[in-house]
C-alpha cells in the first residue's frame, strides 16, 4: 500500500496517466544488465541462463528475461558485465563525456553510473569514485576491481573536502545523490517503509548541500548531471531551480535520442522523470546542467613519490613489453596511477588507480586488481574458454596444472578477460584468487 500523501501527490502529477502508473507498480521489478565487452555479444548472450532484450537507450544494456541469479556465473566473475537497474542507466548517458575528460562520480556506490563513465571517458580519462560510507566504498572498489577498470580513484570522502582539495578539476561531476527513494518502491520495501514528507524534506536539504559542493568541483563549461531516485517535487525539480538561480549554470535538454523514454520535469521541462509505465525499469530524474564559461581543467601537483625496486622488477618479469609507470603514494601503498592532473594530497584515498601489491620479505606480492587490469599483458597466463573445468576450479581456488609454464606470476584468462593470478612452480599453480570471492558453486 502507497502512503497516501504520497499516492495523492503522484495522481495529481501524473494525471490521467495515474491509474497506467499504479498498474506498473504492481508488476515484479525489471532487471538488467550492462555488457562490459571482452567477447561478443551474441556469444556472451548465448553463455547465460536467462534471456536477454536490448534496451533501446543504452548500446551495451539489456533487459533480463529469466528469475536465474547471475552474480556466481563465471563471466559475472570475469568481469564481463555488471547488474543494474535499467532506469539506473539513463542519466549517465545524458552526459556528452568524451575520451580523456576527467569525471567525479561524487555519491558513487555501488558503482553503476562509474563504470559507466569509466567506459565512456576511454583509458585516457579519469574517473574519481567517491562514496562517503567505508563499508559501501569497498563495494564500490570490489565493483570497478572485478571490471579490471585502470583509470579510476577511489576515495572515501565528505564532498566539500573534495572541491577544497581539486577546486574547478572535472569536465563532468555526477551527483547521484541521496533520496527519499519512491522510484525504488516496487523493487525495495525498505524505501517504502521508511518513507514520510519529513524523509523527503530531509533529503532536499542534504541534496542543496551536495549541490552547492559539487558546482565547486566542475570546470568554467564543464557539466553537472543531477540525478534521484524518487518523485518528489522537493528533491528533484524543486531543487535544480535553487540552484540555477545562483547563476553559474545552465540547464541543458536531454538528447534527442533519449527523450522518448521519459516525461518532461515538472514546470523544468529539460528535466527528465523515468516512470515504470513510460518505459521498464524503475524510477529515476535526471538533470544535465552546464557552467557558464569556458576553461580548461585545473591540474594539482601529483605528490607521488618512487617505485618500490622490488615492485619494478616484479612488473618488468611480469608483464610483456614496456611495463606501465608506477609510483607509491604518500603513506607507502605502490599504484600505477590512472594519469596526471590530481593530487592524493587533502583526501581519504581508498584506491588511487591499480593497487600494484606489497613487497614481503624481500619479494613482491601482486594485488587481484593488478591481475584484473593487466593480466591479458602477463608474459604467463593460462588461457580458457567457457566451459573449461579449469575455469571452474580456478574460482573455487583450485591449484591447476601448469605443465611448461615458467616458474613466476602469471594470470588465469577466461575468453580474453582475466580471472585473476597464479604463482607458477614446478609446473603448477598456486592459485591467488581472493578467498572472500570464492562463492562460485
Amino acid at each position: 500500500m502507497l502512503p497516501k500523501a504520497y499516492a495523492a501527490r503522484m495522481e495529481r502529477l501524473l494525471g490521467e496517466e495515474f491509474p497506467a502508473y499504479w498498474e506498473a507498480l504492481g508488476k515484479p521489478p525489471v532487471r538488467g544488465l550492462r555488457f562490459l565487452g571482452g567477447m561478443g555479444q551474441e556469444a556472451f548472450a548465448a553463455a547465460l541462463p536467462v534471456g536477454l532484450s536490448p534496451i533501446p537507450y543504452v548500446p551495451e544494456g539489456f533487459y533480463l528475461e529469466g528469475e536465474e541469479k547471475l552474480g556466481r556465473h563465471p563471466l559475472h566473475h570475469g568481469g564481463f558485465f555488471y547488474l543494474q537497474e535499467p532506469g539506473a542507466m539513463l542519466p549517465v548517458r545524458a552526459l556528452p563525456l568524451r575520451p580523456g575528460d576527467r569525471v567525479l562520480d561524487l555519491c558513487a556506490a555501488p558503482g553503476g553510473k562509474s563504470l559507466q563513465a569509466a567506459a565512456a571517458i576511454g583509458e585516457t580519462g579519469l574517473l574519481v569514485a567517491n562514496e562517503i560510507k567505508p563499508e559501501r566504498c569497498r563495494v564500490l572498489a570490489g565493483n570497478l576491481e572485478r571490471a579490471g577498470v585502470k583509470n579510476a580513484i577511489v576515495t572515501c570522502e565528505k564532498a566539500e573536502r573534495l572541491a577544497a582539495a581539486w577546486p574547478e578539476g572535472f569536465d563532468a561531476v555526477i551527483l547521484d545523490a541521496p533520496c527519499s527513494g519512491e522510484g525504488m518502491f516496487r523493487k525495495e520495501e525498505g524505501a517504502l517503509a521508511q518513507w514520510s514528507q519529513g524523509l523527503v524534506e530531509r533529503c532536499a536539504a542534504l541534496q542543496r548541500e551536495l549541490l552547492a559542493e559539487a558546482a565547486k568541483l566542475v570546470r568554467p563549461g564543464g557539466w553537472l548531471l543531477y540525478s534521484t531516485c524518487t518523485f518528489s517535487p522537493e528533491e528533484d525539480e524543486e531543487n535544480v531551480a535553487w540552484f540555477l538561480e545562483q547563476g553559474e549554470f545552465l540547464l541543458r535538454p536531454l538528447p534527442e535520442g533519449l527523450r522518448a523514454f521519459v516525461r518532461p520535469g515538472v514546470g523544468l521541462e529539460p528535466c527528465a522523470r523515468f516512470y515504470p509505465h513510460v518505459s521498464p525499469g524503475e524510477g529515476q530524474f535526471a538533470a544535465l546542467m552546464q557552467r557558464v564559461g569556458e576553461e580548461p581543467r585545473r591540474d594539482f601537483p601529483a605528490g607521488l613519490g618512487k617505485l618500490a625496486q622490488e615492485a619494478a622488477e616484479f612488473l618488468s618479469q611480469t608483464l610483456e613489453g614496456e611495463p606501465p609507470a608506477a609510483a607509491a603514494l604518500p603513506d607507502g601503498r605502490l599504484v600505477i596511477p590512472p594519469g596526471r592532473g590530481l593530487s592524493p594530497e587533502g583526501v581519504t584515498v581508498r584506491e588511487w588507480g591499480v593497487p600494484l601489491g606489497m613487497a614481503q620479505k624481500g619479494r613482491f606480492v601482486p594485488s587481484h586488481w593488478f591481475f584484473r587490469a593487466f593480466g591479458a599483458g602477463c608474459r604467463r597466463k593460462l588461457s580458457l574458454g567457457l566451459g573449461d573445468p579449469r575455469g571452474e576450479a580456478y574460482l573455487r581456488g583450485e591449484e591447476l596444472a601448469g605443465e611448461g609454464m615458467e616458474n613466476g606470476y602469471g594470470a588465469v584468462l577466461l575468453e580474453g578477460r582475466c580471472l585473476g593470478g597464479v604463482r607458477a612452480a614446478g609446473g603448477r599453480c598456486k592459485n591467488l584468487y581472493p578467498k572472500g570471492l570464492r562463492n562460485f558453486r
